[in-house]
């Protein structure tokens, strides 16, 4: 995570971390190698994909963090919920000698 704790702009000094945009490189040329490359992609279990599936995947993964912005924003109070209520009671333990065993 790059922000924590609520702050707004995740895109603040991302330019300025040189060892964060080597891996994120690498991480996007072995993505593509792993999907585009023949042999590569069939042991990954997928084929190539087209430059329509590929700006797909791109929009994707671009709208998670305006998207987390968002969602960030609202209430905590909407997502909480009384777990007690909402798990079925648990069994009680029972020893061996009240289970009918000997020992």
């Amino acid at each position: 995570a790059r922000k924590i704790h609520g702050e707004f702009n995740v895109y603040t000094g991302i330019l300025d971390n040189r060892y964060f945009l080597a891996i994120m490189g690498m991480e996007a040329f072995m993505q593509f190698i792993m999907v585009q490359m023949p042999g590569i992609n069939s042991a990954m279990g997928c084929t190539g994909l087209t430059m329509t599936q590929w700006a797909f995947c791109l929009f994707i993964g671009a709208t998670e963090l305006p998207l987390n912005l968002i969602v960030s924003q609202l209430p905590l109070s909407w997502f909480t919920y009384n777990l007690a209520r909402s798990r079925p009671a648990a069994a009680p333990i029972l020893s061996s000698s009240a289970r009918g065993g000997g020992g």
